[in-house]
């Protein structure tokens, strides 16, 4: 849900020093999560957990449930639902929601019309198996139908791939480097573990790019590409520097084992090859101005890109509901009034860490407190 949360001995949380803000969010306004966030941020959200019977615990700056099942958050969540009396009905996938005088009727599967003042949307994205169950219509269909418009949805946290003919030989190298996106004129960076999948590669930093892939239309730009940092420790003249000296002391190598112990032995064939030398060259032939084009390929080792691995493996959907078409302090419609979203189902998705999670606590929260209020 952050980063930087401790927990204690007695199982309460430390909350004074997490980090999170609209900064973590992306969508054609990210800006929008901030009322959300003001409303009910990660010290509300973990304090009411507390009360409803979930104890956290934090591992590298995440929180989890201290009893180790991610089942409990459904669980708690369900007991304090029916503590409040709240009607519970499955299996009736909704097909319209219609506008009715002063308030809803909405049509199930089971053709049962439903009544309701006011209707708070949360029905996910087309990440998620169940967003749309047999003989139901899609959330965002549903809100279509009521006059919203939507950015086309592209799954957003998945692996980026690469039609890059190195990808086969790399499968399987994990390494802590740096990622660097280009993207319609736009350049972003990660650090952190970079997992090479045989297409392509995945890994948190990798993952986090993955959505900034989309324009408007939620279509890949053309000229997108990732450049990979095997040494983001070092710049490049330093790089550079450390490259000729392990030249003098290894020069009756090939440049086939010229990198080995410096990054994995497949990525170090790979820079090798993709740098136009023969493998069996002595290492001992390369030239200081080769030496310093050379550290330039280890330090932005470029891959076009080709997509990303789809809905069936992203973790969130990006794209959505036009958040314009939104009141940020109530999430309620500025085109039918008494009708709210929350979550996934709006153009807004977050980085990797839990914060996707809490944009659907705060949304929800503030959707839901506004809602019973009006």
């Amino acid at each position: 849900m952050g980063r930087k949360i401790l927990a204690t001995g007695n199982g309460r949380c430390n909350l004074s020093n997490v980090e999170i803000s609209e900064n973590n969010y992306h969508g054609k306004n990210p800006g929008f999560v901030k009322e959300a966030l003001d409303f009910f941020g990660v010290q509300r959200t973990l304090a009411w957990f507390r009360e409803i019977g979930l104890v956290c615990k934090t591992e590298e700056g995440r929180v989890y449930p201290a009893c180790g099942q991610a089942a409990a958050v459904l669980d708690v969540l369900r007991n304090e639902a029916a503590r409040l009396g709240v009607r519970v009905m499955t299996g009736q996938a909704v097909k319209k929601i219609e506008k009715s005088g002063d308030g809803f009727k909405i049509y199930c599967k089971q053709n049962e019309a439903l009544t309701a003042g006011r209707v708070i949307v949360s029905a996910g994205g087309l990440a998620s198996p169940f967003s749309a169950p047999d003989g139901s219509v899609s959330g965002l269909d549903l809100m279509k139908r009521l006059g919203h418009r939507v950015r086309e949805p592209f799954p957003a946290l998945a692996g980026i791939k690469s039609g890059s003919p190195y990808m086969k030989a790399l499968k399987g190298v994990r390494v802590d480097g740096r990622i660097g996106l280009e993207a319609g004129g736009r350049h972003e960076e990660r650090v952190g573990e970079i997992q090479f999948t045989g297409e392509g590669v995945s890994g948190i930093p990798a993952m986090d790019l993955s959505g900034l892939l989309y324009d408007g239309d939620g279509k890949i730009y053309r000229d997108a590409a990732i450049g990979i940092d095997f040494a983001p420790e070092m710049e490049l003249r330093e790089l550079a520097e450390y490259l000729s000296e392990r030249k003098q002391r290894l020069h009756d190598l090939d440049m086939e084992r010229f990198l080995i112990g410096f990054v994995h032995k497949a990525a170090g064939a790979a820079l090798v090859k993709a740098a136009g030398f023969d493998l069996r060259m002595p290492v001992g032939h390369l030239s200081e101005k080769t030496l310093l084009n050379f550290a330039g390929m280890i330090k932005n080792f470029t891959l076009p890109v080709s997509g990303t691995n789809g809905f069936r493996e992203a973790q969130v959907m990006g794209g959505g509901l036009l958040t314009e078409e939104f009141a940020p302090e109530s999430m309620e419609s500025r085109l039918v009034p008494g009708l709210y979203a929350c979550g996934e189902i709006l153009d807004i998705f977050g980085d990797c860490g839990g914060y996707n999670l809490q944009w659907a606590w705060s949304s929800g929260q503030l959707a839901g407190s506004r809602a019973a209020s009006r």
